[in-house]
């Protein structure tokens, strides 16, 4: 969503809301609706150990859901880990098995890079580095106009305008 859409959304009450929704994906492209739902499809599964209820609103799944499958994805381990404190320990679950992820996306000129740090007990955490990221909002951007542009801002903003 856009800032003027966040920033409706939230003044508006449950048949607000449910308007809202309705004209959001009208005024999109018929395969946006699906791309998402794909893509919200892959979170739910595979962000359940972050947010049982609700995968999407993790920082993976926020990053996921707005620009797709990263090219890559790369795996820091958390040594500690794999030498349990005492023979038989099983308290720790396998979310806790990596310590980092990096996620790297083509786009212009150098890759963008989101970083995200793993916070006990089952918590991922994007770490926004900025330096040396700098085509980061223009992939971003890029995601939000492309993948989920809107078709007649115009019209769109006027029937929005209805809403209570």
């Amino acid at each position: 969503m856009r800032d003027f859409e966040k920033r409706l959304y939230a003044k508006l009450g449950p048949e607000g809301r449910e308007a809202f929704r309705e004209l959001f994906w009208a005024y999109r492209d018929p395969g946006s609706r699906l791309e998402f739902g794909a893509r919200l499809r892959r979170v739910t599964a595979a962000f359940r150990k972050e947010n049982s209820l609700r995968p999407w609103t993790t920082d993976r799944g926020r990053i996921f859901l707005l620009n797709g499958s990263p090219v890559s994805v790369d795996y820091a381990d958390d040594e500690s880990w794999a030498n349990p404190a005492a023979e038989g320990d099983v308290s720790r679950d396998d979310i806790a098995a990596r310590r980092g992820e990096t996620w790297t996306y083509v786009f212009g000129p150098s890759p963008v890079v989101y970083s995200f740090l793993f916070l006990k007990p089952n918590e991922w955490r994007l770490v926004d580095r900025m330096s040396g990221n700098w085509d980061r909002a223009g992939l971003e951007a890029s995601s939000r106009d492309v993948t989920f542009g809107i078709t007649d801002l115009g019209a769109y903003k006027a029937a929005l305008a209805e809403l209570k």
